[in-house]
């Protein structure tokens, strides 16, 4: 399915945003520049982007599957969220709003420790503080998905930011979020601190003070 007429011009003026629940490491590949990584969920897609961007917000609902764009489009349909159009296809996409993929950069876990890591880089642990109590990549600073958008003018602009979260899920979107206000140093970290953890990686853990 392609871009409307009308969609094509929201999106161009900032007038709708583009939520992409494709996976992950499909959005890192290329993307609509300003569009939001929400990989898809069978339950939860409105709490989940409640707690991103404002209700009543426009939207273009971007999916690898069709299957996954009516799922999604009917956990909306109470209106939350205005949902403006539906695309399948992120080539015919680029094509139609004659614009080139966006392609976010990852950071592997050796690119996290000791002399491979760039000292300019702030690793961004966007998980909740009860994760990160119980261990996080040494240096890391934690800001919550959720409050990454009331946090945002915290964060360096001049550093190199690698995403942090679990498994790879919420840093993607919040690696989005960053791009989409404007950050252009931005990277994603797919392992996550899971993968970190689970490859015998040092932690830092919480002092309480």
């Amino acid at each position: 399915m392609s871009v409307s007429p009308t969609s094509y011009e929201l999106i161009k003026n900032g007038g709708a945003i583009v939520i992409d629940m494709r996976a992950p490491y499909e959005f890192a590949r290329g993307h609509i520049e300003g569009s939001i990584s929400l990989p898809f969920s069978e339950k939860g897609i409105k709490e989940r982007l409640s707690a991103l961007i404002n209700q009543g917000t426009k939207v273009v609902l971007l999916a690898g599957a069709s299957e996954q764009s009516v799922s999604a489009s009917q956990q909306l349909s109470d209106g939350t969220f205005q949902v403006i159009d539906i695309i399948d296809d992120i080539a015919i996409a680029l094509s139609t709003l004659e614009t080139t993929a966006l392609v976010t950069p990852e950071v592997s876990l050796d690119d996290l420790t000791g002399s491979n890591r760039d000292a300019s880089m702030l690793v961004l642990d966007v998980r909740e503080p009860i994760e990160w109590e119980m261990g996080h990549v040494p240096g890391a600073l934690l800001i919550s998905l959720g409050a990454l958008r009331d946090r945002i003018k915290e964060i360096p602009s001049h550093n190199k930011i690698a995403v942090i979260c679990e498994a790879g899920l919420r840093s993607s979107t919040a690696a989005s979020i960053l791009e989409s206000s404007g950050f252009t140093n931005v990277a994603n970290v797919p392992d996550g601190t899971g993968g970190y953890r689970n490859a015998g990686l040092p932690l830092e853990y919480y002092s309480g003070e």
